[in-house]
């Protein structure tokens, strides 16, 4: 059984702080702009540019966890002044992240789930036996 303390305190935060899927956003979406840019306008962005889009894109992917396309739709304004993408870029971003999203999606949970199952057996191995790190989640009521 996973602790209390994991359940309900720990486990919230490795979902918001442990983004796997964030990191594979950057780096496919930095793939697909170069590849939509280069269809689209026959050539690459300049590298200062991507630098910046990928720094920026790294924080809009760090405040926009929890929604659902959240972080292709919050970056559109840097994808269009950073980039200069017209709208048929922007809706080909668009429809590329939305391939990709559900693998993103599948990355972050397996990955929260992994890390609590670690946390637990840690705490399972060093906390005391009357250490609120040690109870269990029961699901119930202890009030009555």
């Amino acid at each position: 059984m996973v602790p209390l303390i994991i359940v309900a305190c720990v486990a919230p935060s490795i979902a918001t702080l442990q983004g796997n899927a964030s990191k594979l956003l950057l780096l496919t979406e930095t793939f697909f702009v170069m590849v939509v840019s280069r269809l689209l306008y026959g050539s690459l962005p300049p590298v200062g540019s991507m630098l910046l889009f990928i720094f920026l894109l790294g924080i809009f992917a760090v405040g926009a966890p929890g929604v659902p396309g959240g972080v292709v739709l919050s970056s559109l304004g840097i994808v269009v002044s950073t980039l200069g993408f017209d709208d048929a870029g922007t809706a080909m971003l668009i429809a590329i992240f939305a391939l990709q999203d559900s693998f993103g999606t599948a990355c972050n949970v397996t990955g929260d789930g992994a890390l609590t199952l670690i946390l637990t057996r840690f705490t399972e191995q060093h906390a005391s036996p009357d250490s609120p790190l040690a109870s269990p989640a029961t699901g119930t009521d202890d009030a009555d």
